[in-house]
């Protein structure tokens, strides 16, 4: 039996993580060249977080979905960070699932926690409060713009502005 790369770790890694455990088995077995009680074992001692014997010890953290990280690099995390600060929290959660083969629900929560992390969200709320403001000054500019318009037209309809022309012409 041979030992797993850590390249074929975190493969079988992504499948248990994705709760694809008969995948994650056919491909220790694939890897190893081991039997199917040997291989559904250490898969299950993956999924509980502990190690095989044929593994190393560094690699534990490879197989543990506890980890508050979610076995995301920082550059990882800066990247989804920006991605949810510019509101694109649905590629976030993409790519957090691209990247960790976590599945729908944990890759969603997993962007909520990065979203509820200090200052990631400070952008956006500066960006809304600044468009709420723009949004204000445009809906004051619009309707100072009608009352222009409607006391044009009422002083129209009233005949005060052909007078008011009599009186400036000097006529």
């Amino acid at each position: 039996m041979r030992q797993l790369t850590p390249e074929q770790q975190r493969q079988i890694a992504v499948e248990i993580r994705a709760e694809r455990k008969i995948q994650a088995i056919k491909l220790y077995r694939e890897f190893t060249h081991s039997g199917l009680k040997e291989a559904k074992d250490a898969v299950e001692a993956m999924e509980a977080g502990g190690l095989p014997s044929d593994l190393s010890p560094g690699t534990q953290g490879v197989f543990r979905t506890s980890d508050p990280s979610g076995g995301v690099d920082e550059s990882t995390r800066r990247q989804l960070a920006a991605m949810v600060r510019a509101g694109r929290k649905i590629e976030a959660i993409k790519v957090w699932r691209e990247k960790t083969g976590d599945g729908l629900a944990e890759a969603k929560s997993r962007v909520e926690q990065l979203a509820a992390e200090p200052g990631t969200y400070s952008t956006l709320e500066q960006r809304a409060a600044m468009q709420s403001k723009r949004g204000c000054f445009g809906m004051l500019l619009v309707a100072v713009m009608l009352a222009a318009v409607t006391t044009l037209l009422v002083f129209r309809s009233l005949g005060v502005l052909k007078s008011l022309a009599v009186h400036v012409g000097g006529g």
